[in-house]
């Protein structure tokens, strides 16, 4: 069952919350935001908000906010499927 259709049972402006995991420490990376911009312009082609995204990792959990998006992600080849009636 795909995401946005369950999505659908719910109260208009529903979003479901995202947590990326990964080991080690340290604070936002260069690839914790690439993965939080892919997921999010992904996610926004099948019309589905990811709000918010959490990043944890061995020290801390924290929110992640994807970069300015200027258009369509170039590593996103995939194909939009029309939500159900």
């Amino acid at each position: 069952m795909r995401l946005h259709w369950i999505l659908y049972e719910f109260e208009p402006g529903t979003t479901p919350a995202l947590l990326l995991t990964r080991p080690g420490r340290g604070g936002i990376s260069k690839m914790d935001q690439n993965w939080t911009t892919l997921l999010t312009e992904v996610a926004a082609a099948h019309n589905v908000p990811l709000e918010p995204i959490f990043r944890a990792n061995d020290e801390s959990l924290v929110h992640v906010k994807a970069a300015a998006q200027v258009g369509p992600c170039a590593s996103w080849s995939g194909s939009v499927r029309e939500s159900p009636s």
